[in-house]
This record gives C-alpha cells, structure tokens and sequence, in this order.
C-alpha cells in the first residue's frame, strides 16, 4: 500500500506540471465528468438509499426496546451519516467503481500502444487523460455525496414513516448536525475523489503486458482506490480527534 501510494503521489505531482504547462482539454474533462457522474449515481443512489432504510429497521431491532419511539435517534442518525458513514459508504462505492474503471481504460490504451501514438503525436498522456479525470473525480464525488445523503435521509424518513409508524421528520432532522460537520463530509469526499482516479491511472500505466494485464490492472485499481478510501477516512478521523473536532 505505501508502495502504491508513493506511485500516486508521484503521478499527482506529474500530472500538475504536465497540465499547468500544456493546459487542461475541456472537451475531455466534461466527457469524464459525464463518464464518472453518470456511471455512479445509480449505484449510489441505490446502495445509499439501502442504507438509510437499512439503518431505520436496526434501530427499530435495537433502540425501540430501550426508548420506545425509535425518532429520538434520527437526529444523532443524520449526524453519524454527514460525518463518518455517508462519504465512507460513496467512497468505497465509487472505488469500486470508477477506479477499476479507469484503470481497464488506461491499461487498454497501453496494450493497444495508443499511449506510445498519442505521444509520437505531439500529446501528452497525463495532460490529456489522466488530469481530466482526477478532476472530473473531484468535482463528482461531492456531488454523488449529495445524491448518497438525499437518497439516505429519504428513504429512512419513508421506512421509518410507512414501515414503522414514527416520524419520519425526525431522520432528517440537523439537530445534532453543525455546519463543520457538512464541511468535513464534503471535505473528506472531495479527497476521495482525487485519490480515486489517481489509484486507477497508476494501475492502469503501470499495467504489465500481455492480455491478461488489463485484468490484473483492472482489479487492482479497484483494491487500491478502495484502501486509499480508508486510509484516508482513517487520517481525517485521527486528525479531526487530535484537533478536537470530536
């Protein structure tokens, strides 16, 4: 992981310099930002939407025994899912997702020696694909955060309402919920989508030759956006907790 790590931080710093002296291809970051959007609202609004049902019907198992109306724990519910489990479950989704996906794109092109052409070409691989979609990752994945939360807090308002008899109000209630704690959701996504896109292109060039190069690559970039996922939720927890965001 440290290995894969330093890789992508190596490409990050590439990728800038190579982009800053030749520029950014528009054209090619909205066909990534349509690519990456449109490819993983659907799994997140569902998996989100899941969730939030899912969350419902374990505090009816486990909370109505004890308080007896299960909408005192909206309210702390909705401060858990901004905070900590709404970015970690669209992180982990969109890992699995995109960064598999980018990688089989970019192991393909290098099997197909479409990098080596678009090179001798006068191109610039990081500038013209790799930079398109770490930025299009950045500027999706807080986007797709916001479908996860709508997805979540409605169809636990729904559940809570038709399938529990409660007040389904109560689980979009922002009670306990700060505006800092919105921001660091947002903030922790935002860092979820640069590392995906960066985890899949480094799997992607780095891809061995031979067929079956573009499945290991395509796997791995999946593993490794999916770590870096946790890894950094894991950072931003211990740096919040030091700084005594808690």
């Amino acid at each position: 992981m440290m290995r894969a790590l330093g890789a992508m931080l190596r490409l990050l710093a590439l990728t800038l310099r190579r982009a800053r002296a030749r520029g950014l291809p528009l054209r090619a970051l909205g066909v990534q930002l349509h690519e990456l959007g449109n490819r993983a609202v659907p799994l997140v609004a569902v998996g989100l939407g899941c969730f939030g049902a899912a969350l419902v019907a374990h505090a009816d198992h486990e909370a109505r025994p004890l308080v007896g109306d299960i909408s005192v724990v909206g309210p702390p519910a909705l401060h858990l899912l901004v905070r900590e489990l709404g970015p970690m479950l669209v992180g982990c989704l969109a890992a699995l997702q995109l960064g598999s996906m980018i990688a089989a794109e970019l192991a393909t092109l290098k099997q197909g020696e479409q990098l080596e052409a678009l090179e001798m070409s006068s191109g610039d691989v990081y500038a013209e694909l790799v930079a398109p979609r770490v930025l299009a990752g950045a500027l999706v994945l807080p986007v797709l955060l916001t479908v996860g939360l709508a997805s979540a807090v409605l169809c636990a308002k729904l559940t809570a309402t038709y399938a529990y008899g409660s007040d389904g109000a109560a689980w979009a209630s922002v009670l306990f919920t700060a505006p800092g704690d919105f921001a660091f959701g947002y903030a922790k996504a935002l860092a979820f989508g640069l590392a995906i896109p960066l985890a899949g292109a480094a799997t992607g060039l780095a891809a061995p030759a031979g067929a079956s190069g573009v499945g290991q690559a395509t796997t791995r970039g999946a593993v490794v956006a999916f770590m870096s996922v946790v890894a950094i939720d894991f950072a931003a927890a211990a740096v919040a907790a030091m700084l005594g965001a808690f």
